[in-house]
């Protein structure tokens, strides 16, 4: 019966669409049944657009070595300048012949690439010891190999968040039970927007990154569906604002900004009106509001990182240095110590400490933690010398 199904698929193809493929969607596939194809002998599989047959497929990889000069490259894979020959030779960038070892020529190769989602789940040669090979968690991917907008962690008793498509975390997050209909819609579109250059969105999502009924930017209001974001009445000047049906004085007050990205948008206005006048690298402190409008995770003064909670009230003691990489500062382990009262350890930034300790039976063991507060790494009775060999 499966064989007739995908004849008549074929079939309607080629008379519809004359082999195109274009929006035609055959089943469910996924990447993920080409993952799960691995087999003990190492032979690798990656999803395909079958273009003849207009059927998903799996196609088999060699890992290293001569087999990977085939580009365009598959999900996980950047196509890269490398030497040919053996497997130590694939591992050195080159941009001529003569960097490369003798007989061996500086080609193009398909190599793992760690900024892809898939790049968890290939589980090649390059990554089966570092941290991206997932002991506890390994993300949700999109065909195209970036990360699905909602990633859960911890199982059942876990928690899930947004992300964007790069696996940054953004704003929302729910419990796991709580969280059937969390879509993120609303925090991914935001954080492509502003990716893609616009300086300032006044979208508000709800807790879990959807969005919330009522949405103002540009000076322009309209309702939407939560999940989705598509629109359930006609868009009106932001002055109309109270005539739409999702308005709720109760909720929304007489205006649309909220406290913390009021502030943000005045200082984006300004910061553009300088610029008009020829002000290049004017500087007004910085400010980071939740994806609700809310104060964000920290707030810069006087060079230095206070974690914040959501009224924009310190949190504890917990605080770093500017002058240090502060892209790595998300106050994490500070805010859930705000909500949960929990015995895990903190960095003095307010940061989850990626190596955490327990008391048991009267014994200190070890494992590793994520940025979220996640163990990824079994128990260890001896010290674990580097957390980063895991995700």
């Amino acid at each position: 019966m499966k064989g007739v199904f995908i004849l008549c698929v074929l079939f309607y193809s080629f008379l519809m669409y004359e082999q195109t493929c274009d929006n035609i969607l055959v089943t469910d596939f996924s990447p993920q049944n080409c993952v799960d194809k691995q087999t003990e002998d190492l032979s690798y599989y990656y999803w395909i657009d079958d273009t003849q047959n207009c059927l998903p497929a799996c196609k088999e990889y060699s890992s290293a070595g001569p087999g990977r000069t085939n580009c365009p490259c598959p999900p996980a894979y950047a196509c890269e300048d490398r030497c040919s020959g053996t497997v130590a030779n694939s591992l050195i960038t080159c941009t001529t012949n003569d960097d490369c070892p003798t007989r061996s020529k500086c080609v193009k190769m398909c190599v793992a690439d760690i900024d892809t989602c898939m790049a968890y789940h290939a589980n090649t040669d390059d990554f089966r010891y570092n941290k991206f090979t997932a002991q506890k968690f390994k993300p949700s991917c999109t065909v195209d190999g970036q990360w699905e907008s909602k990633q859960c962690k911890g199982g059942v008793s876990g928690r899930c968040f947004c992300y964007d498509g790069k696996g940054n975390r953004l704003f929302g997050e729910a419990n796991y039970l709580e969280s059937k209909d969390m879509t993120c819609a609303c925090s991914r579109q935001k954080a492509d927007m502003l990716a893609a250059g616009r300086s300032y969105v006044a979208f508000h999502c709800d807790s879990m990154g959807n969005f919330e009924e009522l949405q103002c930017d540009s000076g322009l209001c309209w309702c939407v569906e939560p999940k989705t974001g598509d629109l359930t009445s006609p868009v009106v000047p932001e002055k109309a604002m109270p005539k739409l049906p999702c308005y709720k004085i109760s909720e929304v007050g007489t205006q649309y900004l909220r406290q913390c990205d009021s502030a943000l948008y005045a200082r984006t206005k300004i910061l553009a009106t300088l610029e008009n006048h020829g002000v290049k690298y004017a500087s007004l402190g910085s400010l980071l509001c939740d994806g609700d409008g809310a104060y964000g995770p920290y707030n810069i003064s006087a060079g230095i990182a206070y974690c914040t909670w959501r009224d924009g009230s310190k949190i504890g003691t917990w605080q770093s240095d500017t002058s240090v990489d502060i892209s790595t500062l998300n106050c994490n382990c500070a805010r859930d110590y705000q909500m949960y009262q929990h015995l895990l350890s903190c960095e003095g930034t307010g940061n989850y400490k990626s190596l955490q300790s327990v008391i048991m039976s009267g014994s200190t063991v070890y494992y590793c933690m994520d940025t979220d507060g996640f163990a990824i790494s079994d128990i260890s009775e001896t010290r674990i010398d580097n957390c980063t060999d895991y995700y």
